[in-house]
């Protein structure tokens, strides 16, 4: 770290907790502005390979119930194949992508 960061973060360890966690919130937030354009490619690809695979068949959609229901029932391997392959759980939204069987 730079000597200029080192004497900041001396600074801001002296602040009270509120205003330490409020800068600390503004630090992630910039890193978030600051994302690599790589990334969002790569997740934008992804988005689009998944949806070609719902749109083709290639797996198809059950209920976030469903998919909950099935996990335990997952062992590691299984999960591990699984998201190899391309299947997906999501808990979020109103199904979850897995391949199908």
């Amino acid at each position: 770290m730079a000597d200029e960061a080192t004497e900041l973060l001396k600074r801001a360890l002296t602040l009270p907790v509120a205003e330490r966690a409020e800068l600390a919130g503004s630090l992630i937030e910039s890193l978030d502005e600051a994302a690599d354009e790589s990334v969002k490619a790569a997740w934008n690809e992804e988005v689009a390979r998944r949806m070609e695979d719902l749109d083709s068949g290639k797996v198809k959609p059950i209920s976030l119930e469903e998919a909950r229901r099935r996990l335990p029932q997952l062992s590691n391997d299984r999960m591990a194949a699984l998201l190899a392959s391309g299947g997906c759980l999501r808990g979020r939204g109103s199904g979850a992508l897995v391949p199908r069987t």
